[in-house]
């Protein structure tokens, strides 16, 4: 089962506590948002979880392995079995958009089953008709397109997006909501979503983790934190 725990997960960047003792669970095929604002914490929790930095303390386990425990990494990076959209996306302006796709599966498939696996995700994620096109000929929403498609390319069991949508306008970020509630309909990967904005969280997730100094001040539903806030900061964060 693709199921994403953290046990009392702690980070500490020169002697102070950045996150502090983060327990959860995201469940198989489940987005879980995890809501806070600049500086509390999401982002540096979700560098562990892909191996990019490691947790001072406390266990994380992806898909049934552990793969972080007492203050070591067990299993870099490269063998965990997540993809990543980046918040400024990191996408290579020498590579084409089928570039991209094709990165991540390179040394993963023989030449026949890669180049299948790269016409099916142009498909899936409509960019068919941009296999040539370099980023910076992009819109912005095909840019997180182009990401997404990277990132779920060698069919991670967990996906893991940090503020994927923070730099586009509102009316780009519509239409983002829709294609990736389209999409986790279509794949059920069980997505850790990190973001700032409540709204964004209460769209895309079935349930929320909200994050402050550190800690995990409530996990509910959306309607479970906006009917029962668990602390003053919880509501006044969320604007009940």
């Amino acid at each position: 089962m693709a199921v994403l725990t953290l046990k009392g997960v702690s980070k500490r960047f020169q002697g102070k506590l950045v996150v502090s003792d983060v327990t959860f669970q995201v469940e198989e095929g489940e987005v879980l948002a995890l809501l806070g604002p600049s500086g509390c914490g999401k982002t540096t929790t979700l560098r562990m979880i892909a191996g990019l930095e490691t947790p001072w303390k406390g266990e994380i386990w992806l898909d049934g392995r552990l793969v972080s425990a007492g203050g070591r990494s067990l299993i870099p990076p490269s063998a965990r079995p997540v993809g990543m959209v980046f918040q400024d996306l990191a996408l290579w302006p020498h590579i084409t958009v089928q570039g991209h796709v094709e990165f991540p599966i390179t040394k993963k498939l023989i030449r026949p089953a890669r180049r299948k696996r790269v016409e099916e995700v142009l498909n899936k994620f409509r960019l068919e008709g941009y296999r040539h096109r370099y980023p910076h000929t992009l819109s912005g929403g095909q840019q997180q397109l182009v990401a997404l498609a990277r990132a779920t390319a060698s069919q991670p069991r967990i996906l893991l997006m940090d503020e994927p949508l923070s730099n586009l306008d509102v009316t780009i970020k519509r239409a983002m909501y829709k294609e990736i509630t389209r999409l986790h309909q279509e794949l059920s990967i069980t997505t850790l979503y990190v973001t700032h904005d409540h709204r964004e969280a209460f769209l895309l997730a079935q349930r929320v983790a909200v994050m402050n100094g550190g800690k995990i001040e409530q996990i509910a539903t959306p309607e479970g934190i906006c009917r029962h806030p668990a602390s003053e900061f919880v509501a006044e964060f969320i604007g009940v």
